[in-house]
């Protein structure tokens, strides 16, 4: 398992709690998220804890935790 920093979990904290809230939404845009986490989300695509689609007007974002991003939250808490 790859090792995430404490503002990493933050933030895939934070989309998880997004996704728990409104379970009826497949990914969430920056805009709903602010730019310190998503640029933190950014970062873990790589790593397979988040997907990341672009749509719509510009260059949107949108994000969302895999099976893989809430495992590592449950791992390190």
């Amino acid at each position: 398992m790859t090792t995430i920093t404490h503002r990493q979990r933050d933030a895939l904290a934070t989309l998880r709690r997004r996704h728990d809230d409104y379970p009826d939404r497949a990914s969430f845009a920056t805009v709903h998220l602010g730019e310190g986490t998503t640029a933190l989300l950014r970062k873990l695509v790589p790593l397979g804890m988040v997907a990341a689609t672009k749509g719509g007007p510009g260059t949107r974002q949108f994000f969302s935790i895999t099976d893989a991003g809430r495992a590592a939250i449950t791992e390190t808490t």
